[in-house]
């Protein structure tokens, strides 16, 4: 969002509590990028048409960032416990995925095959993003911590950090699981939970992967 609003003049401040952009749940993310499955409650989903065409703009106006588009590979313990394939999904048999990742030891009889899913580096994005927003005008401070907001006769115009007051017009909280705590003087009930998980990074010959994979055991 400070990319978009710096990009339009718009004066923007970007409050990052650590070190460098991406040192929380951004950098810990998968960063799967699909406009089909999975589960998406209430305005989520309305938005995933638009994240491939999205991502295929800021390819064109972020010459650092590259999609890697390879395509998925999914599958649940039994062919009953899969989705029925969305628009631009295909239910496919061993012979297929033997072709798509001829390196699975033990490759199910089914899978659904999404073609136009991607992956992207979130870290790299990240930093291309907010240094781009920073080329064009916002200020961009680390290591400052956001307390609370600063709440005037029910009105938010502005946020507490570990510095000082910073007052706006317009405060964005992309704080993760810290949003509730933040959103506590507004009485808003916000269903955001961590989402528990081991992330790994491996080294591997190039090419052992080819699709971004999901087994009912882990994604890769």
């Amino acid at each position: 969002m400070a990319y978009h609003l710096a990009r339009q003049g718009v004066p923007v401040t970007l409050l990052e509590q650590g070190p460098a952009p991406a040192t929380g749940v951004t950098g810990d993310s998968f960063a799967w990028i699909r406009d089909a499955g999975g589960h998406w409650p209430g305005g989520a989903q309305d938005l995933r048409e638009y994240a491939l065409a999205d991502y295929r703009r800021l390819e064109n106006e972020l010459p650092q960032v590259t999609v890697r588009r390879t395509g998925s590979l999914s599958w649940a313990d039994t062919p009953a416990e899969d989705s029925r394939p969305g628009p631009g999904q295909f239910r496919i048999g061993r012979s297929d995925i033997a072709a798509l990742e001829p390196n699975l030891r033990h490759p199910p009889d089914q899978a659904i095959h999404t073609p136009s899913d991607a992956g992207v580096d979130p870290t790299a994005l990240a930093h291309a993003l907010v240094a781009t927003a920073g080329a064009h005008g916002a200020t961009v401070l680390h290591n400052i911590a956001v307390t609370s907001l600063q709440m005037t006769n029910g009105h938010v115009e502005g946020v507490l950090t570990s510095t000082g007051l910073h007052a706006a017009a317009t405060v964005v909280l992309a704080a993760g699981t810290g949003v509730p705590k933040l959103c506590e003087p507004l009485s808003a009930d916000l269903g955001i939970a961590a989402s528990s998980a081991t992330l790994a990074r491996v080294t591997a010959p190039p090419g052992l992967v080819k699709t971004i994979v999901a087994s009912p055991d882990f994604e890769v």
